[in-house]
């Protein structure tokens, strides 16, 4: 027997691969579509992924502007608060003005009435010697007033209480002086009775007054004083004093009103 056989005996002695045909082709095909969703489904997440990741590189590229924004939001809030202050501090200045206004004009009312008088320029006080010695001030009045005024005129506070006379008119100011000047001397009638006396000043609006006692004077009667025909309220009794040795008595006389809180006064012009 020959076991030496050549190559292509071998070979072509061995059983050829059976062929399956059709179902072969189709199996492939399966096999292609299924392997196909298996790739389709392990790509999705990474385009999902890739999408969130430009999402977020697109939130950090914004995230500057957005920065920006907010400051300059909170920069205009800033801005209108301040501004909204500035506002409410005017409103605030102009309510105290328009108050004061009201006030001076209720003082005024109070201190001279409410009717008019055409031969009366009203000033404000603006300036007043010490607490103790008060027997000058000045009175601030308007331009056109001044050029009525001359020095002998008559200083009054109401309608009928005399404090003194003016002494000098400059532009816009005129000085005055208490007739309760210290020393100075003032004709004036006492109560109810009408008794004639002379009147010494002692300042600040005070007077003293010398009388028999026989003289019937009693607390709070008026002193009254006559100036260019026409009677005015001095003061009033305040303290009398009586001292059995000698044969008078000290009337102590007091402003009928607190000259130290007038804040306006009426010179009387021809």
């Amino acid at each position: 027997m020959n076991y030496l056989l050549d190559k292509k005996t071998v070979f072509s002695n061995r059983p050829s691969p059976k062929r399956s045909g059709p179902w072969w082709y189709l199996f492939l095909i399966v096999s292609l579509i299924f392997a196909g969703g298996i790739i389709a489904k392990t790509i999705e997440p990474s385009n999902q992924v890739a999408v969130k990741t430009v999402g977020s590189v697109g939130s950090v590229l914004s995230w500057p502007n957005s920065q920006f924004n907010f400051f300059s939001s909170r920069q205009t809030l800033v801005q209108s608060n301040q501004k909204l202050k500035d506002d409410i501090r005017s409103l605030n200045a102009q309510l105290l003005s328009s108050k004061m206004r009201i006030e001076e004009l209720e003082v005024m009312v109070q201190e001279f009435g409410r009717a008019p008088m055409s031969n009366v320029a009203k000033g404000k006080i603006i300036l007043r010697s010490g607490y103790f010695s008060f027997d000058t001030f000045w009175l601030g009045l308007d331009k056109s007033a001044t050029t009525s005024i001359r020095a002998g005129n008559l200083v009054i506070s109401d309608h009928n209480i005399l404090l003194g006379e003016v002494v000098v008119v400059y532009d816009s100011v005129a000085k005055a002086k208490l007739y309760s000047a210290p020393s100075r001397k003032t004709a004036v009638r006492i109560g109810a009775k009408n008794i004639p006396t002379m009147a010494t000043g002692l300042g600040g609006g005070n007077y003293l007054v010398t009388l028999p006692t026989s003289s019937e004077v009693v607390h709070n009667d008026l002193v009254r004083t006559e100036k260019n025909g026409q009677e005015y309220i001095l003061g009033i009794v305040g303290t009398v004093e009586k001292n059995a040795e000698t044969p008078f008595q000290k009337v102590y006389i007091k402003p009928p009103v607190n000259i130290y809180e007038l804040r306006y006064a009426g010179i009387i012009f021809s």
